[in-house]
């Protein structure tokens, strides 16, 4: 809770539980579907954007209804072998027909890593 996230405004997280060693100064937004998240962000919040900074779930949930415009990706020399490895998206498979398109609008290499930044193709459902 230490990052500029959570140092201007109203800083908050959202999840079905508030996290145990939440600081008093963010708040917490419950939540148990990203639909109705959005709409009390919107609502209640006057939230225009939103930065998912998620893991697997977290994120599938998003992109399974389709929800997410940008995508950053960093690829670092670390390997880390598994089964049950987290991914970018955990969630169900999507069909073939639902595939999500993204094209690449941003790279950058920095020592040993390449940042890229992918942006939705063809809009939203």
């Amino acid at each position: 809770y230490d990052s500029a996230f959570f140092v201007n405004g109203r800083p908050f997280v959202a999840g079905s539980n508030p996290p145990a060693n939440l600081p008093s100064h963010v708040g917490h937004i419950p939540f148990h579907s990203v639909s109705s998240l959005l709409e009390d962000l919107r609502r209640e919040h006057d939230v225009k954007s939103l930065l998912i900074l998620g893991g697997s779930d977290t994120n599938a949930m998003f992109l399974a209804e389709d929800l997410v415009d940008e995508v950053f990706l960093t690829i670092a020399p670390k390997i880390k072998l598994g089964r049950e490895t987290p991914t970018i998206a955990g969630g169900d498979p999507l069909r073939r027909e639902d595939l999500l398109g993204f094209r690449l609008v941003e790279s950058h290499v920095v020592e040993d890593e390449v940042f890229l930044r992918y942006r939705r193709e063809g809009g939203q459902r």
